[in-house]
Parts: structure tokens; sequence; C-alpha cells
């Protein structure tokens, strides 16, 4: 049987090895969240491709045959562009970018919906890993006629970014 001298020695040394141990004490917090993902991709590149992609659609003979038999100026519907580059570019802004590209090219008609389009433009873009700090986006983009369903203009663009660390 325990004494009353040996169970003031054996309480205290029971409490402070629980307060060591890490009772009632609360858990650790959650892990932070992943960083977002590092793209070096800027509305600037979004703007610079839209425009370089729609200026070659424009000069394309697609146009000018298309416009001849026609009688009017091919009208074009932003289609699916899928994104493949892991949510690194705005696929809102690079869609917008696009449809200002089109309406400024002076011979192309941005379309208002499916009744209104000559062509649908749809591709993708993806992005690659090159080495540590540098991805390659690549933007393949064509045009079906809705005529016919097969392509009537396809271009490719191939851009290299370096990632700039943070400070």
């Amino acid at each position: 049987m325990v004494h009353r001298r040996q169970l003031a020695v054996l309480l205290p040394a029971v409490a402070f090895a629980m307060a060591m141990s890490g009772c009632g004490e609360r858990p650790a917090p959650p892990p932070p969240p992943p960083p977002p993902v590092q793209s070096a991709w800027t509305p600037a590149d979004s703007q610079d491709v839209a425009k370089q992609m729609i200026d070659a659609a424009a000069r394309d003979q697609w146009v000018s045959e298309f416009t001849g038999k026609a009688g009017h100026p091919p009208h074009i519907l932003i289609g699916d562009i899928v994104d493949r580059s892991n949510d690194s570019v705005d696929m809102k802004e690079l869609s917008n970018d696009l449809q200002a590209a089109i309406t400024a090219s002076g011979t192309l008609v941005l379309a208002n919906g499916r009744d209104d389009c000559d062509a649908t433009l749809v591709g993708g873009i993806d992005r690659q890993a090159v080495g540590d700090s540098a991805y390659e986006y690549a933007l393949d983009l064509h045009l079906t006629g809705t005529a016919h369903g097969d392509p009537v203009w396809v271009r490719s663009v191939e851009r290299r970014k370096t990632i700039t660390p943070s400070p």
C-alpha cells in the first residue's frame, strides 16, 4: 500500500511528467497551403501572343478567299482553348486578348454567337519545365470552318519564359 509520504512525492512527479508530455496542449496548426503555381507568363505575353496569332490569321489566304465568296469578312467565334499549362496562364485574359485582336484586325469580325459565326477558333496552351527556372509555353490554335468542320487555318507559337525568384 502506498503511504502518504510516497503519495506526496509521487503525485507532483506524475503531474510534472504529464505537463512535459504535452497533455492538455493544443494540436499543432495545419501546414500552410502550397505556394501558388509559379508562372513566368504575364498579361503582356497574352496580349502579344494574341496579336501575333490573330494578325497571322487575318493575313492568311483563307480570309480573302472567304470574303470573295461570301461577300463579307469571316465572323470568328472564340471556342474552347484548353489550358494544359497547370493553371499558369489566365485563360479568361487570353480569350479577351484574342477577342480584342480579332476586333482590331480590320479583316476579321468577332462573332456574336454560334449562329453568327463562319469559323471557330479553338486550341490549347501547354507549359513544360526547361531546367529549374524556365518554362516553354506552346499555344496551338486553329480556325475550323462551320460550313464543313475542316480546319482552315492552323498556327503554333512557342515562348520561353524565365522565372524571376521572389526577393
